[in-house]
């Protein structure tokens, strides 16, 4: 047959074009296999993207063959596909695999000559001779001496190859005649029948032995390789543990020629070749087998049952597979299990005669460390007990092990894997111990009983009854009667009478004792439950007593003198009896306080403890409190606290003169009668004397004596000293003549003051103390936190935080005062500080000594500069400062320290948002997992009254889940206000009050009007822009600011429109709206809806690419000369932004000089509306979330300036009063009102 290729056979099927390559590579296997199709040598082309391919063969017998069979079956990811054949050519048959072009040659080089030449070749078998039975004794020299003797050959016409694991040697000779001779001559030769040897004739082989396969099963590609080169095998056993297989044929000649060359390449694969025997059950390596002598195989002893545990979960497999490693085959046919050597042995690469002799010692080892894996264990159990525990023993073993009983040992084997033993060793023993004892107990337990009080046996339970008891025997059943007082004990006789004798022992020590105990308690006791009680009362705390109530006394049982002791000193320490007085019983008849008796048992009592019970004597003039310390403590004071509040008082409270308190009767009547309606108060106005008399329940009582307060105190009141003769008793006699006018015209109630005054009745109300605690609340890590009002640099605290500056140089506010009291090795210590690490960083605190400071140690806090640009900057860093100097503290085991109003001085922080962060930090760090270790009290200090307000304020919002404790103090009197200018020690200037101005002789003495609870300020900030604020009671900050409005980053802008919501109209609007971009005009004119506004209505947009959240813009009218119907719109829009903000949540609101402008409102009015409608706001709504309102003045505008400065500052133009002749009293008097207003005289 010559090279070229005939016509190729065309295959279809239903395969996807995906699958081209992988159907390509089966086909050309199924296509070359004479076996599997009847074909032969060939080579298949796939045509793309079509189930379609070409086969080319070489030989026509061979391509005729394959088109002949009829079936032709393939196999493609497990689904059998029908194979349609034809002879036709493929329209554009591409080739997808290079190697299949005939004109490349092939790197695989040909063996032999095709099977026909090789079948017309002359035979090339070698004749042998086998001889068997050949011992260790015998070595390679006697055996060729020995063979040259029988045959009379020399070396050279035969060779010798020994198979020592086979106790065989083979004998080849050159010459088929030797082996004839041989034979016969060495069955009568001596030397053969002195060793036991005997020869045979040697088999044709009919087998090849392959070696130096790869790991990966290449089953088909021998079978392909073989039929391709000599003749297609008739069975393949891959040996895969020795990288080899045994290729058998069915004709001896094939054998022959394949084996004629040993080395061998198979598609790149380098493989030996070597003729096998069957009969010898190896292969004949001639001078390739190894020389050394095969290990004697040995037997390893495993235990039964672990065996059999090896056999149940068919792990003989795996064990000779783990072994394979190791050149060992393991024969696990019974319990002596035998090892012997692998025949790959003694063919590894560089063996050595250590490694051979080495062999059973390192197999055995590997054999151990695998049976190390299995282990078994026994338990003794009688045949009773194992019927017993069988059931249960299975669930817990399951398929993890197995179970053998020996009945005649009684013993249960349990085997398994190691791991599983372990986990179930313990289990399995624990049942089959329960299950005997269950059968002996079955057999042989007894019952006994014992009379023991309940108290008695309970002290027992405590000494340990039950664990004595399971001590001597878990299976031993003890029950208590408490009817009839019995113990009954259940177990084997000598584990009852063992108990019995721990219990006698034990009852020898029991004690008693009768205690007198009040009767409020003994009442409460009288409600719990003994037991229960005792063991929270003393069971809790390691004591070994029980109380019961015997005759209204009660009765201490205890495990010895010394538990008794205990007992006794707990109950006087850990119980409590209180008794209340009522002198106000009418108290106790309020709904109010049958709801706080309930919420008090309510919190402190449960349904299974009773910690606190409160009664109420048959008289209503007592009210008795009894149970534990704490509760009982915590009820008294709620009580106490609403028993004060809701008695009956009568107070008074003191005015000016008695003009305020005729004022109020006549023009304020609406306002002081609803106070006395609202808070269900009698209110008696006194005209003879400056107080007013209020009655009622003291809480109420406080609560409208404040509102009176305030409505007393908005009124002005002045004394008119007239140095003439007959003044008095011309206004005695013609006084009504004009009084009346006065108040009807002028507001003004004017009258004689009384000659002598109540002295005895006065409620003068001085000046704050230092030391004074406004609010204090305790911490979950039971650290109490309080505000006051003190002298920071006076308090024996162990630290002390400064406001400190980043150099620190105490120049100024508290830390000058800190300097001139500690002295000056302060400053000396702080440059030296500052000269070897440098400025302090905002945020940052540091540490020294205290010198001459009542304190240990002081903390220099350096606080951030607040700038409205980068608000969360400022906060983050006075948090920083402040969680810094607490941990600074900490750092030198600080018990207590006192914190100023760090940054709200010359740095300018508002002081509600600093107290607030203040008050954050403190709270962060005190619920913070990393402190507080060593801090017990944190103190929030300041000398201005209206600062430690705000800052108690912020300390209650922020603890408000904690309940604090708030104390405010009463305010000052208007006296006392208006001669104190105090400073915050924290870096602000002392706070002038206005001056007291004098008009001379005969003038009003000391008149002058105060804003009641608002701190000024004035300071220059960073920017240069002018800065003025107020603070409400009500802690609203008012500030005054140069500075444009459209720059502002306050929540809220208010903006001023027309009613045709142009925006490009005034100077205002057009700057916010260049600011804010086009989207702002879209905006107004969307939420709007109609093309109009009224005056007074406001349009809500949001700030686009202002800084700002919200934009208000209100329709402003002009001004109308003072109509009064602009001045209403003007007032109606500052409310409605105030409410509006407040509503949504806003903080900051920024008004402008509304109106000022081309609406032409007066600047004065302007000012005027804006505080008063902001005041108003305050005291009415007491906002919740808007903290500041800005009125912003553009600092071009010097007039708009300066008119608000001074309505901001409360500067007036009052005329100095001149005083009249007499006979013209009257009409001085009038004039003089007048010129004061609503001021009253």
């Amino acid at each position: 047959m010559g090279d070229t290729e005939l016509p190729p056979v065309t295959v279809e099927g239903d395969w996807s074009p995906d699958q081209n390559r992988t159907m390509k590579n089966k086909l050309q296997i199924y296509f070359q296999s004479k076996k599997k199709s009847s074909g032969g040598d060939c080579r298949v082309e796939a045509e793309d993207g079509a189930p379609r391919a070409a086969v080319f063969f070489r030989s026509e017998a061979v391509r005729d063959r394959v088109l002949a069979r009829k079936n032709h079956e393939i196999l493609l990811e497990n689904r059998t596909l029908i194979l349609r054949l034809s002879s036709g050519l493929l329209e554009n048959p591409t080739s997808s695999d290079g190697d299949s072009d005939p004109k490349i040659p092939k790197s695989e080089p040909e063996p032999e000559p095709s099977a026909t030449k090789r079948n017309n070749s002359k035979s090339t078998h070698r004749p042998a001779v086998v001889l068997e039975n050949v011992s260790e004794n015998l070595t390679r020299d006697l055996l060729l001496m020995l063979v040259e003797n029988i045959s009379k050959l020399d070396e050279h016409n035969f060779s010798l190859e020994i198979i020592w694991e086979s106790k065989m040697a083979v004998v080849i000779f050159n010459n088929p005649a030797d082996v004839e001779k041989f034979i016969p001559a060495s069955q009568n030769h001596s030397t053969m029948r002195k060793h036991g040897l005997s020869a045979r004739a040697l088999e044709a082989a009919t087998g090849v032995r392959v070696e130096g396969l790869p790991q990966k099963d290449v089953k088909d590609l021998l079978e392909l390789w073989f039929e391709k080169h000599w003749v297609l095998p008739d069975k393949v056993l891959m040996v895969p543990e020795e990288q080899a297989a045994i290729v058998t044929f069915g004709d001896p000649k094939d054998v022959e020629d394949i084996c004629r060359k040993e080395d061998h390449i198979m598609r790149s694969i380098p493989v030996k070749l070597y003729p096998y025997y069957e009969s010898l059950g190896t292969a004949l390596y001639g001078k390739g087998r190894p020389s050394w002598k095969m290990p004697d195989s040995f037997t390893v002893k495993v235990h039964p049952v672990i065996w059999k545990f090896l056999l149940m979960k068919g792990l003989l497999g795996s064990i000779n597979d783990q072994m394979h490693p190791h050149f060992c085959s393991v024969a696990l046919d019974d319990p002596e299990v035998e090892l012997s050597p692998l025949p790959s042995l003694l063919r590894q690469k560089g063996l050595t005669a250590k490694d051979v002799a080495v062999w059973s010692k390192t197999a055995r080892e590997a054999f151990c460390r695998l049976m190390s894996q299995y282990s078994a264990f026994e338990c003794d159990v009688n045949t009773d007990a194992w019927k017993s525990a069988e059931k249960e023993v299975h669930l817990v073993v399951k398929e993890d092990a197995i179970l053998v009983f020996d009945a005649s040992k009684e013993v249960l084997i349990v085997a398994g894997r190691a791991d599983d033993i372990k986990t179930i060793r313990a289990p399995v023993e624990n049942i089959v111990l329960k299950a005997a004892s269950a059968v002996e107990r079955s057999t042989k337990a007894v019952s006994e009983t014992m009379l023991l009080s309940p108290e008695r046996f309970y002290i027992l339970k405590h000494e340990g009854l039950l664990k004595a008891a399971s001590d001597i025997s878990s299976e031993m059943e003890l029950s208590y009667n408490e009817g009839t007082q019995t113990l009954t004990i259940k177990g084997l006789t000598e584990e009852v009478l063992r108990t019995k004798n721990w219990i006698l022992e034990k009852n020898t020590f029991i004690m008693e004792k009768q205690l007198n105990i009040p009767q409020g308690l003994l009442q409460y006791l009288g409600t719990m439950d003994p037991v229960e009680m005792s063991k929270n009362l003393f069971a809790s705390h390691n004591i070994s007593a029980v109380f019961r109530i015997d005759s209204n006394r009660v009765t201490l049982t205890g495990s010895s003198g010394k538990a008794l002791a205990d007992a006794e000193s707990k109950m006087k320490a850990d119980l409590l009896v209180r008794t209340l007085d009522v002198k106000d019983a009418t108290v106790l008849t309020r709904q109010e306080w049958t709801d706080l008796n309930k919420e008090l048992l309510d919190t402190f009592n449960s349904s299974d403890r009773r910690t606190v019970n409160i009664w109420v004597s048959e008289g209503g003039g007592k009210v008795t409190v009894a149970g534990f310390v704490h509760p009982v403590k915590e009820v008294c004071s709620s009580l106490n606290e609403f028993i004060k509040n809701y008695s009956q008082v009568q107070e008074s409270i003191r005015v000016e003169s008695c003009a305020v308190v005729q004022f109020i009767e006549r023009k304020k009547s609406d306002v002081w009668l609803s106070i006395a309606k609202d808070h269900g108060v009698s209110v008696k106005l006194d005209p003879e004397r400056p107080k007013i008399v209020v009655g009622g329940a003291r809480l109420h009582v406080q609560r409208a004596k404040s509102c009176l307060r305030e409505l007393a105190g908005a009124l002005c009141a002045g004394t008119l000293t007239v140095d003439k003769p007959g003044a008095k008793k011309y206004f005695l006699s013609q006084g009504h003549l004009f009084l009346s006018s006065a108040l009807s015209e002028l507001g003004c109630v004017v009258v004689l003051r009384p000659e002598i005054q109540d002295e005895e009745e006065d409620e003068e109300e001085g000046e704050e103390e230092d030391g004074v605690c406004y609010c204090s609340v305790r911490t979950s890590s039971r650290v109490v936190v309080s505000v006051s009002r003190a002298d920071i640099c006076s308090l024996k605290l162990d630290a002390v935080v400064n406001a400190a500056n980043e150099d620190l140089q105490h120049i100024g506010g508290l830390a000058l005062a800190m300097l001139k009291a500690a002295g000056p090795q302060l400053q000396k210590i702080s440059n030296d500080h500052v000269a070897k690490k440098g400025k302090v960083q905002a945020g940052k605190a540091v540490l020294t000594d205290a010198f001459n400071l009542p304190c240990r140690y002081v903390v220099h806090a350096v606080g951030p500069r607040f700038s409205e640009y980068d608000r969360r900057t400022s906060v983050s860093r006075l948090k920083s400062a402040v969680r810094e100097s607490l941990r600074q503290a900490e750092m030198v085991n600080c018990s207590t320290i006192a914190l100023p109003a760090i940054s709200s001085g010359v740095f300018g922080f508002p002081v509600p948002l600093c107290t607030e962060t203040i008050a954050q930090a403190v709270r962060d760090y005190c619920d913070s997992p990393q402190g507080p270790r060593s801090l017990t009290e944190i103190h929030l200090v300041d000398n201005n009254s209206d600062t430690v307000r705000v800052m108690a304020a912020a300390v209650k919002k922020e603890f408000s889940d904690l309940e604090p404790t708030m104390s405010i103090p009463k305010e000052m009197s208007r006296k006392s206000k208006r001669a104190a200018g105090g400073h915050q020690r924290g870096g602000g200037s002392p706070s002038k009050s206005p001056s007291s101005q004098g008009a001379g002789r005969g003038g009003f003495q000391g008149d002058h009007q105060v804003n009641r609870g608002v701190q000024r300020s004035y300071s220059s900030e960073d920017g240069g822009s002018g800065r003025m604020e107020q603070i409400t009671p009500d802690g609203l900050k008012i500030v005054l600011r140069m500075g444009n409005i459209q720059n502002q980053s306050t929540d809220v802008i208010v903006n001023t429109i027309a009613d045709n919501m142009d925006l490009t109209q005034g100077a205002v609007s057009r700057a916010i709206v260049e600011a804010a971009g086009d989207q702002l005009q879209v905006a107004v004119y969307s939420e709007s809806e109609t093309s109009t506004r009224q005056h007074g209505d406001v349009v809500i947009t949001d700030g686009f690419n202002l800084r700002c959240r919200k934009v208000f813009h209100a329709v402003c009218p002009p001004w109308d000369g003072g109509g009064g119907q602009a001045e209403k719109d003007l007032s109606s829009i500052i409310t409605s932004c105030l409410e509006q903000a407040e509503r949504r949540r806003m903080a900051s609101l920024c008004f402008p000089a509304i109106g000022t402008g081309n609406l032409g409102f007066p600047r004065e009015l302007v000012i005027r509306i804006l505080l008063e409608e902001i005041q108003v706001f305050s005291r009415r709504r007491s906002p919740q979330h808007l903290e500041e309102v800005v009125i912003m003045v553009h600092p071009s505008d010097q007039k708009t300036v300066d008119s608000f400065t001074r309505g901001f500052s409360g500067q007036t133009g009052q005329r100095n009063v001149q005083h009249e002749d007499e006979e013209d009293f009257s009409r001085s008097a009038a004039q003089r009102a007048s010129s004061h207003g609503r001021n009253i005289s």
